[in-house]
């Protein structure tokens, strides 16, 4: 940049920037629900764009499937988020945050950066997000039989280990998967498995791809 506030860590690495904002935590809190989940927000999240949700299912409660996933609210008013469990019954739990490219005014003590535009891009009060591990490659390993179907199986390898406070984002799991049939479309349902530092992904049908693309598996921790 020519003009502005730019600071670095010591390994280089830009840590804030008045001319690009950063992804920030705006809201976080904790879930619970069967067969589905719901949460509002604690405060509305007022971005463009929907917010990306993080989510941490307990370790403890095996394999739940996360499905469908929705954002209330519209832009510049997002209100919270449901998601579907893609089990017949199922009680889950876990960790949630949300956070978008942009800051939110809530500190009343810290230091705060506006754009030109008035808008504010970094607050101390918004903790950065950090990306901890993130892969996109999902190949095909053969059919499950789950409670509710048999299922076509694709796992995603991490390459860094699942640390103890990383959370997926879920937004890019929050349609159904397509299937062979032009039009049609399989409920899917996806995982975290702790123990073998994957992510595995169902669809619930027999008549899947075998290849279903590079979908997001981001994991990403808040840096306080």
């Amino acid at each position: 940049m020519t003009y502005g506030l730019s600071v670095r860590n010591d390994n280089n690495y830009i840590q804030i920037d008045s001319e690009a904002p950063r992804l920030c935590c705006v809201c976080e809190g904790t879930y619970a629900g069967t067969a589905a989940v719901t949460v509002g927000f604690p405060n509305v999240i007022t971005s463009q764009e929907p917010p990306c949700v993080f989510i941490r299912p307990d370790p403890v409660q095996g394999t739940v499937l996360y499905g469908s996933m929705n954002i209330a609210g519209g832009p510049g008013a997002w209100t919270g988020f449901s998601i579907q469990l893609a089990n017949i019954t199922s009680v889950t739990g876990g960790t949630w945050f949300a956070a978008v490219f942009a800051a939110t005014t809530q500190s009343d003590y810290g230091m705060r950066i506006w754009d030109a535009a008035g808008n504010p891009i970094y607050d101390t009060g918004s903790p950065a997000i950090a990306v901890s591990t993130a892969a996109n490659d999902w190949p095909f390993v053969g059919m499950t039989q789950l409670e509710i179907a048999i299922a076509y199986t694709y796992v995603c390898q991490l390459p860094r280990p699942i640390g103890p406070h990383d959370h997926f984002m879920i937004n890019p799991f929050s349609r159904w998967l397509l299937c062979a049939h032009p039009g049609n479309s399989l409920r899917m349902g996806v995982t975290v498995d702790y123990a073998n530092n994957q992510l595995l992904m169902f669809a619930m049908g027999f008549t899947a791809w075998t290849d279903i693309g590079r979908h997001a598996a981001v994991f990403a921790r808040i840096r306080r």
